[in-house]
């Protein structure tokens, strides 16, 4: 239902109108595309809202981190291993939410892209698992 009210509110934002026949073929769309992403892409057992209450500010910390670095050119990028503990669709979703730390991308199985790979990149991924885990 979530899904269907936001793809509902996308398609009014998208079609700025809220005549009938428009709002009829919204409804439509909007239902048959939370079904489709429904089977496509079921929601994780454990949705974790207070990870996603720091996403704000874990966006601008990270963005003004890694434009700080570029700047004073204190870069050394490269790859890090990390094995996350979650499995399955929490994996994914922690992945996702850790891709907003300063300066790291989740980029392969077991690894993680950092700007500065002489910083503790592994200490903080385990850190923000342990964080993301309990809530």
């Amino acid at each position: 239902m979530v899904r269907a009210a936001g793809l509902f509110g996308l398609w009014l934002v998208l079609t700025g109108s809220l005549a009938p026949a428009d709002l009829a073929m919204g409804a439509v769309a909007a239902g048959i595309g939370a079904w489709a992403s429904m089977r496509l892409l079921p929601a994780p057992p454990l949705l974790r809202w207070a990870a996603l209450w720091r996403l704000p500010g874990q966006m601008l910390v990270a963005g003004t981190d890694v434009a700080w670095r570029a700047v004073t050119l204190r870069i050394a990028p490269g790859l890090v291993p990390y094995r996350p503990k979650l499995e399955g669709a929490e994996r994914d979703a922690f992945l996702a939410v850790s891709a907003l730390m300063p300066g790291t991308v989740p980029a392969a199985p077991g690894a993680i892209h950092a700007i500065d790979t002489t910083a503790p990149v592994a200490a903080q991924m385990a850190a923000e698992e342990a964080r993301y885990t309990r809530g």
